[in-house]
């Protein structure tokens, strides 16, 4: 009973949140989409009324509205790569995210979670994040893959440098064209990035594909082409273009999410990636349990050819309590290199003492033979199995017996058998799309 008022409680209060809000973003005058907001400043926009009564919980927790020292906080993790990114740049990237178990979540309307890369391309280049979400708004076949970047300063500011929407082929225009209303399909346009003005910031693009517990993905970015030019508030631009898929490993589906141009770039490549889990929206604490993890990620190609490995990652959270007294939040590395798994929630435990860590979630093994963090195979040239055989090749050179040691034996023989449930043996290509010419 009490699960059930709580839930009412929330639903009266995004109701009235969505009736009462009204911001522009220039291109959708009226509208607001909390499923875009995904910036921990952007949170700040919501504020609840309502109080939510949890009958094991802290009363200092529960009876609170929410804000930034009562919601849910982001955890962040950091990898360490051999050579360092700094020092050889990527070109093409990936990076696995497990939606473990996210049933709960659906319960909460446009609250839910965010799983974001975040991404840098060098010193004075617009940067930004990719990665999917996954709410309780509308259907869980219907889910939101961002891929966002950031101008370098402001339109006007001396040193400009925007990141602009590369669109045709399998990428539509935003302005004329609801990715939302056909799942599959990616769009951009230019974009307020987590904010409210009417000026643009950046570069949005998106696609909308289902998010269900025991899906696993993978994400995508590498660049498509350098020096490529567009024309754009009265100024041709020249830069590197760079994409963002996102596979449904299961399926072996890959949904392009978006291109763009970063100005200014010329023989650009990736030289800062991390990753972070986010609510989406203010989301009290103790609202939903959550159980998400990732893999990798892992460095495909070099801008020097180079070969590049995944050593190790940690985490670090600096934020006290108090006054952040909710504290329910995890990330752990127990199934070992290379997975980090994040949970939050009233059935998590809180954490003692003042609520931070700084620490190491895994070291990859120094051995180069079967090690656990070596690159899977790249999803643009992947074969998948048909197979119910737990030795057979799964996910290119990986097999279910090495998942297995990974703890994920069972999803491992799930995508086989949804696969090809009545072939044994043999393999099928994945279904890649044609890459854009430019």
């Amino acid at each position: 009973m009490i699960t059930f008022l709580r839930q009412a409680g929330f639903a009266a209060v995004l109701l009235r949140f969505r009736i009462a809000t009204s911001l522009s973003d220039g291109s959708n005058a009226g509208s607001y989409d909390i499923r875009d907001v995904t910036d921990i400043d952007a949170t700040e926009l919501l504020e609840f009324e309502e109080k939510f009564h949890m009958e094991t919980m802290d009363a200092r927790r529960s009876l609170q509205s929410c804000s930034q020292q009562t919601k849910q906080k982001a955890i962040y993790a950091s990898f360490e790569f051999e050579p360092s990114l700094k020092d050889e740049p990527a070109l093409d990237v990936i990076g696995d995210v497990y939606w473990d178990d996210i049933d709960d979540l659906r319960a909460f309307g446009g609250r839910g979670i965010f799983h974001a890369f975040p991404v840098g391309f060098g010193s004075g280049l617009p940067g930004g994040y990719f990665g999917p979400q996954a709410t309780g708004a509308g259907s869980e076949d219907v889910e939101q893959v961002l891929f966002s970047l950031w101008d370098q300063k402001r339109y006007g500011e001396e040193g400009w440098l925007p990141a602009l929407p590369v669109v045709g082929g399998d990428i539509e225009d935003c302005r004329t064209f609801s990715a939302s209303d056909n799942p599959g399909r990616a769009c951009c346009k230019r974009n307020c990035n987590d904010c409210s003005q009417s000026q643009t910031t950046g570069t949005q693009c998106k696609v909308f594909i289902p998010a269900r517990s025991g899906t696993h993905l993978r994400l995508n970015a590498y660049r498509v082409d350098t020096d490529q030019s567009m024309a754009y508030e009265g100024t041709t631009w020249t830069g590197d273009v760079w994409q963002v898929d996102v596979w449904d490993v299961a399926a072996g589906r890959r949904y392009p999410v978006g291109r763009q141009l970063l100005a200014g770039a010329s023989g650009s490549g990736i030289d800062r990636l991390s990753n972070f889990l986010e609510h989406i929206g203010c989301t009290p604490c103790d609202s939903f349990d959550q159980y998400t993890s990732r893999a990798g990620p892992w460095v495909l190609k070099t801008v020097s050819g180079a070969e590049t490995r995944l050593v190790g990652a940690s985490s670090k959270f600096t934020l006290e309590n108090p006054p952040y007294i909710c504290t329910n939040h995890a990330v752990e590395s127990s199934a070992g290199p290379p997975f980090i798994e994040f949970s939050s929630g009233p059935s998590v435990p809180y954490l003692k003492g003042d609520g931070t860590w700084d620490k190491a979630l895994y070291t990859c093994p120094e051995d180069q033979c079967n090690n656990p963090c070596d690159n899977p195979e790249d999803p643009k040239v992947m074969m998948l199995p048909c197979s119910d055989d737990p030795n057979t090749i799964f996910l290119g050179t990986k097999t279910c017996a090495w998942l297995n040691k990974q703890n994920r034996n069972a999803m491992c023989i799930k995508y086989a058998s949804a696969e090809c449930p009545d072939i044994a043996g043999g393999y099928v290509a994945a279904a890649i799309h044609p890459l854009p010419n430019f």
